[in-house]
């Protein structure tokens, strides 16, 4: 155009257009006096000969790139007149090599060739943009903060997580965005700050959302998870940024509840009819003066045996392939009030559907007593059946589960003895699960040997009192003894004792073919006597030889004498 315009103000003759593949076209000036003429009709002397010579037109076009000073065609213009006529050099020259008057050349230089000039034609038309990765992290940052914000204010936000914070708080690992409802500010956007060692909650107004997740982000959070009932985002920043829709359905079809304290999951109900009647929660469902540290426990032990059950099969719907195609069978020793006998009975028995019968063993007659009373109230007493007209009318009007021949009932019963291997016996039969929690002493290893005998498939044990070896360590202190320095402190005796027994127990139900776990209980602030021991019968026992070996020498390094539990398994003899 700007040719166009100079040969027509200076009337230096036509100007002549020549057609190509692409309508190429050529300006050609004559010759004349005046600067702007001279230096039109050298460019057009260029121009005459890239045509005339289509070999010199990929040498022209590439130092046309690589030397944009040296091939500009100078005019008398400011600079954006310049680049534009040099553009538009580049521009005929790669047309020229394109046209059909050059199909030598396009043989020559072969499809790659071509395509290779087709790139720098189309570089050449439309000016290149300039892009970097920061642009495109700020441009998918706020589309990403954008719909965040929209799905808040439509009502399908969902949650968001925050992750890989490459910023200058590295102990910020995530931030957690959920929606919630408060009395002050009303609905509020609530972060959870989760660093390496602990948590930070902030609350923040529902309009400054935004730009509370733009701060994030930019502060050096690389990726981004945003749930809606519309659908799921996931944001990456860095050098290829990158926001896509996960998935064509939303993994969440509705919002979550707003409130900002949310009721905990706990596998018994707090308003459960049996812990009102223990005294432990009232009517509400909160605990009583005094009973939130058995609350906790309740809850804890009952999860744990949960687990173990749930591992070993046993909690199998009736019917299942695996299933034990009878009542499950369970025994607590030294069960005491009842607390947890009566929340693992309710639970496998409400929550999982499975017919069970649980026996109690306590050896004080009054508890033992009271607690068959509140069985009976709460109707988790057992009942049986003897054939007669009579029992199967009181079948009819209170049915229960008939299994052989036995109605089961609540099937919760309470029995006085000691712990031994014939209390721990059911009419029914063996036990499949053992439960001993605080027996004291050497009550825990006639526990755990009754339940190896029964061949039980769990055995959940809760040791205290560990005298037995604490007493020989009181020997072993007053002689010359490789840990005598820390014998020689009472308390640490005394942990060394407990630490020791429960150690040999858990050797000698590997050697008896279970699998043991040995972890706290519940928070030392709750109990002293915290520690608890699972064993899970194994389908293939380990070899019995290595573990004998190590019980050996484990026993000579502490000089013991004897351990009841090795004992009643005939892993040693008792010395006179």
């Amino acid at each position: 155009r700007e040719m166009r315009q100079r040969a027509a103000s200076a009337k230096r003759g036509p100007i002549m257009a020549g057609q190509g593949h692409d309508e190429l076209v050529m300006a050609q000036v004559n010759g004349g006096s005046s600067p702007e003429t001279r230096l039109l009709s050298r460019n057009s002397v260029v121009l005459k000969l890239l045509n005339r010579c289509p070999g010199l037109v990929v040498c022209w076009a590439a130092l046309s790139l690589m030397f944009p000073s040296v091939c500009a065609f100078q005019l008398p213009q400011p600079v954006k007149a310049q680049a534009f006529v040099q553009a538009s050099i580049r521009r005929m020259a790669c047309q020229s090599f394109l046209s059909g008057e050059s199909l030598g050349m396009r043989h020559r230089f072969g499809q790659h060739g071509i395509r290779r000039m087709s790139e720098l034609r189309m570089a050449s038309v439309e000016p290149r943009r300039a892009t970097s990765s920061g642009e495109g992290n700020e441009q998918k940052l706020e589309i990403f903060v954008s719909k965040l914000a929209d799905s808040i204010s439509a009502g399908s936000f969902v949650k968001a997580t925050l992750s890989k914070n490459k910023g200058e708080d590295r102990t910020l690992l995530n931030v957690y965005i959920r929606m919630v409802e408060l009395k002050k500010l009303g609905k509020a956007v609530q972060c959870l700050l989760r660093h390496k060692t602990n948590d930070i909650t902030k609350n923040y107004p529902a309009g400054e959302a935004e730009q509370v997740v733009r701060g994030f982000l930019e502060e050096g959070f690389q990726e981004g998870y945003l749930f809606t009932t519309e659908g799921d985002w996931e944001l990456k920043l860095g050098k290829k940024p990158n926001l896509k829709q996960v998935r064509k359905s939303p993994t969440f079809e509705s919002t979550p509840s707003l409130d900002h304290d949310r009721e905990k999951i706990v596998p018994v109900d707090k308003s459960s009819s049996f812990l009102q009647l223990l005294g432990v929660t009232n009517k509400e469902g909160k605990p009583r003066p005094g009973m939130a540290d058995k609350l906790r426990q309740i809850q804890k032990f009952v999860s744990i045996v949960d687990h173990a059950l749930s591992e070993s099969k046993l909690l199998l719907p009736p019917g299942a392939p695996e299933a034990l195609g009878r009542p499950l069978r369970v025994v607590d020793m030294g069960c005491g009030k009842g607390y947890l006998t009566f929340a693992m009975h309710e639970h496998i028995r409400g929550e999982h559907g499975v017919p069970v019968l649980t026996q109690g063993v306590e050896l004080r007659k009054d508890l033992v007593a009271k607690t068959n009373q509140w069985a009976a109230e709460l109707g988790l007493a057992p009942s049986a059946t003897t054939g007669n007209a009579e029992d199967a009318d009181k079948e009819k009007q209170s049915p229960g589960e008939s299994h052989g021949g036995a109605t089961i009932g609540g099937g919760l019963r309470f029995v006085q003895g000691y712990i031994s291997e014939e209390s721990g016996k059911l009419e029914e039969g063996t036990p499949d699960v053992l439960v001993a929690l605080h027996a004291c002493d050497t009550a825990t290893d006639d526990a755990i040997y009754t339940g190896i005998r029964a061949d039980a498939k769990v055995i959940i044990t809760a040791p205290c009192c560990h005298k037995e070896l604490r007493q020989q360590f009181d020997k072993r202190a007053e002689k010359d003894f490789v840990i005598d320095d820390v014998l020689s402190h009472g308390i640490l005796r005394e942990r060394t004792a407990e630490i020791t027994t429960d150690g040999i127990r858990a050797l000698l139900l590997e050697i008896a073919g279970y699998r043991t776990s040995v972890f706290e209980f519940v928070d030392g602030q709750h109990t002293a006597k915290n520690l608890m021991i699972t064993a899970l019968k194994r389908d293939r026992p380990l070899p019995a030889g290595p573990l004998r070996q190590r019980l050996r020498r484990l026993m000579e390094f502490y000089d013991l004498k004897q351990q009841r539990l090795a004992v009643l398994l005939g892993e040693m003899e008792v010395e006179p």
